[in-house]
């Protein structure tokens, strides 16, 4: 029999009653929407067939097991009440293959409370993959995912944290994330998001339309917090329309905070705004966002300095050539404006 709020609310609470507003036990609100609970280190909770993981007191014990009860467009959420520090029977990547799928890290502060972290074994994997499930016919679009850290187990990780592994992957929203963070161990990569694929295995990658906001990228990634990978491992349309804003990217030496490497990249319609790095070194031009010759996209109001403050002698937004850039108004330094920008890449 279907639980009344009030029998809810007097059994998990009222956070428990708001957070479900579109929970199957309220059919009023939304028939179709499901929430799944999922806590990996439940000692009572399990991933068996009968456990449909709908009520926090009989959580399924991984994303993997929630995703595959998701349906298809029907706005499910997967919400994860607590996630082990020793990674649980995960099918790595995670792979999102539906759409309209929103999964949640709970009890989020100032950084994200829970990580999850693939490991580095035999194999390099990152954590979630957006995909298409060539049987169902189904793909990962117009998807969420917040209120999580994320990273490989291994400081020799090749992979990043969030990959799409297929194209025509539209409208999926990224925030709230914590990538490569000191103080949470086991998160490094190579990368902290891919627009596109990191390993030839896939298919070219493309995340169309979509949002990465309010996360931080931290040291322990190897190489850029978000890449759009080279013209071999991208889709025509990798970045299409994509808006990428108010994030935060702490740099080491010679890395990038947003490296677009596809010379065909075309951030037409979406854009970089408003973003902050902080840059642990001055060795190179582009190490905030640096875009290959031939890629275009708008990039306005963001701020880059080195950790103490000094104004970067070397240029932190870079494009090796592009005739179609659009550069508004970036900061270096002390309050030191790039833009308008001139043809010439270095010159500032």
């Amino acid at each position: 029999m279907a639980l009344t709020i009030r029998d809810a609310t007097r059994k998990w609470g009222a956070e428990y009653a708001a957070m479900c507003g579109l929970q199957k036990y309220f059919p009023t609100m939304n028939a179709q929407s499901h929430v799944f609970w999922v806590d990996g280190t439940s000692t009572v909770g399990n991933d068996a067939a009968g456990n449909l993981g709908q009520t926090p007191d009989t959580p399924l014990l991984t994303i993997t097991k929630a995703l595959s009860l998701c349906t298809d467009g029907a706005n499910d959420y997967v919400f994860i009440l607590d996630y082990p520090s020793t990674a649980p029977a995960e099918t790595w990547p995670i792979a999102i293959e539906k759409q309209r799928v929103h999964i949640i890290g709970l009890l989020n502060g100032p950084i994200p409370r829970f990580k999850i972290v693939a490991p580095y074994a035999t194999a390099d994997t990152g954590v979630f993959a957006f995909d298409i499930n060539t049987t169902t016919e189904t793909y990962g679009a117009y998807c969420e995912i917040a209120n999580l850290i994320m990273g490989c187990g291994d400081a020799s990780s090749i992979r990043g944290a969030i990959e799409c592994h297929q194209g025509g992957l539209w409208g999926n929203h990224i925030h709230h994330c914590g990538f490569g963070l000191y103080g949470r161990s086991s998160t490094n990569s190579k990368y902290g998001i891919v627009l596109g694929r990191s390993s030839n295995t896939y298919a070219l990658g493309e995340m169309l339309y979509g949002l990465i906001e309010h996360c931080t990228f931290g040291t322990l990634i190897s190489e850029a917090g978000i890449v759009v990978p080279e013209d071999a491992d991208s889709g025509p349309n990798s970045c299409l329309g994509t808006v990428i804003r108010n994030n935060h990217f702490h740099v080491n030496s010679g890395d990038h905070g947003i490296d677009v490497l596809h010379t065909a990249a075309d951030f037409g319609e979406g854009g970089i705004y408003n973003n902050t790095f902080e840059l642990d070194g001055d060795a190179a031009d582009g190490e905030a966002v640096c875009f290959a010759s031939g890629a275009k996209g708008s990039v306005h109001g963001n701020a880059a300095w080195t950790a103490d403050g000094a104004i970067p002698s070397n240029n932190p937004f870079y494009d090796a050539g592009s005739t179609n850039m659009s550069w508004g108004a970036n900061i270096r330094g002390g309050g030191v404006v790039t833009g308008p920008y001139l043809a010439t890449p270095t010159n500032i």
